[in-house]
């Protein structure tokens, strides 16, 4: 039984350390969009775009048997640390 316990924290680490992975690669893209919206002059914030992406969400933490409220949680504050990001990339190339 404590080789199952070992096995089963060491995959849950496994996949903590890909979620952090790819969190690192979402936000390489986050300051690569800012950059673009600033040079474009699209708004950093787009309110309709975050209610589909909510939408999303919900459905996909329904399909995998998840609590929605949970995954929202979740993402409100990935959004909310994205938009700073590409508040700041904005603030940068509009700078540079």
């Amino acid at each position: 039984m404590p080789e199952d316990l070992e096995l089963l924290r060491s995959r849950i680490q496994e996949l903590d350390s890909a979620i952090i992975r790819l969190l690192g690669e979402r936000f390489a893209h986050v300051r690569l969009l800012g950059r673009w919206k600033a040079i474009e002059g699209v708004p950093v914030e787009d309110v309709g775009r975050e209610a589909e992406l909510r939408a999303l969400y919900r459905s996909a933490a329904e399909r995998e048997g998840l609590d929605p409220k949970l995954v929202l949680a979740l993402f409100e504050g990935v959004h909310e640390h994205s938009r700073a990001e590409q508040e700041r990339q904005a603030r940068r190339t509009k700078s540079a």
